[in-house]
């Protein structure tokens, strides 16, 4: 809904952004989420307690060739990452850090992590996932391609399905396949 117009402008040194009162349901049109101190004053805490819930999704086209290209690092904090690019190729320039990545592709994907859980499903092109830090891959299904998993710490494997040309994983601590 549109609200009245500032009558103080001078309050603001000038400038109002926008007339327009925004509310969280909103938002959900667009596919972007209020979360955090854009819904209402918070504590450290309750932000830390409140990004533990939020999910950052990031898509590309259905279609074959759209690719998802993201150039800077993501960070969620304690918050979770979802990377669909099912028509095609996803990679990350920088660093991924949540408490869990969800990634879709229909090509290759290349990421580095600072994830606590990992779910892939990859359609037929190449997977180069560099973790640091300990990992559970709760799913991880490949159609073709080959896989290079590097971990600097543990990991455990839930969940193992499809077929690859090559197959890599070096873990530089220990490791639990179930």
């Amino acid at each position: 809904r549109q609200g009245p117009a500032f009558r103080d402008i001078d309050m603001f040194n000038g400038y109002v952004d926008s007339n327009y009162i925004c509310f969280p349901y909103e938002t959900q049109r667009t596919g972007i989420y209020a979360a955090g101190g854009v819904r209402r004053s918070l504590t450290v805490e309750d932000s830390i307690e409140d990004a533990a819930g939020a999910t950052l999704k990031i898509s590309a086209g259905a279609n074959a060739g759209d690719d998802l290209a993201v150039i800077p690092g993501l960070d969620a904090g304690a918050g979770n990452i979802e990377l669909n690019a099912s028509g095609g190729d996803a990679s990350v320039g920088g660093e991924v850090i949540a408490n869990r990545l969800t990634t879709t592709v229909g090509g290759n994907l290349s990421v580095s992590t600072r994830v606590n859980h990992l779910n892939v499903t990859a359609g037929g092109g190449d997977v180069t996932i560099d973790q640091e830090g300990d990992l559970v891959i709760d799913y991880l299904e490949l159609q073709a391609g080959s896989l290079d998993l590097t971990v600097n710490g543990n990991v455990t494997i839930n969940t193992l399905v499809g077929h690859a040309t090559s197959f890599k994983i070096t873990v530089l601590g220990d490791h639990t396949i179930t």
